[in-house]
């Protein structure tokens, strides 16, 4: 518990813009160790867009290839459709399934330890421990700062 960090969530709820204070005191090892994970999950999501990326950009080439007759470029960009079918759904499981998923337990976790419910209304300590919030009302940027600045705070200064 060596940096205590007080952050300010900026939300959207019904067209009003809001704003809710969190004191996060410890990220435990344990949240330390999952981000971790979390972000290497990352690291291979990224790889995974890169590969459509390339089947993209091959099925381009494919179309422009002078090597190719009609028949072989027809039969070689429905072979690339298809891989290119397969790799976006890998990534819109993976992307749904796990990353988002992964996300929310360790945030959840991060909370469930730092927040002290007589410090919010009911109404308010609820919304924070749900993903829809995070989801839904918080931008994707807020929240990805909000989580390494306190899962890191303590591992950052460190090093």
């Amino acid at each position: 518990m060596k940096n205590e960090i007080e952050n300010t969530i900026k939300y959207l709820q019904k067209g009003k813009e809001k704003e809710i204070k969190i004191k996060i005191k410890l990220a435990s090892q344990s949240v330390v160790e999952k981000y971790a994970e979390f972000i290497d999950s990352m690291v291979l999501f990224d790889r995974k867009r890169q590969e459509l990326k390339v089947i993209i950009e091959n099925m381009g080439s494919a179309m422009v290839d002078d090597d190719l007759n009609f028949n072989e470029k027809r039969e070689k960009i429905k072979e690339l459709e298809s891989e290119k079918k397969e790799k976006e759904k890998e990534l819109l499981e993976y992307g749904q399934n796990t990353i988002l998923k992964d996300r929310f337990k360790i945030l959840k976790k991060l909370l469930e330890k730092n927040l002290d419910p007589d410090d919010y209304t009911e109404d308010d300590y609820n919304m924070l421990l749900n993903e829809d919030f995070w989801n839904e009302d918080v931008d994707p940027s807020d929240l990805n700062n909000f989580m390494n600045d306190n899962i890191l705070k303590d591992v950052k200064k460190n090093l």
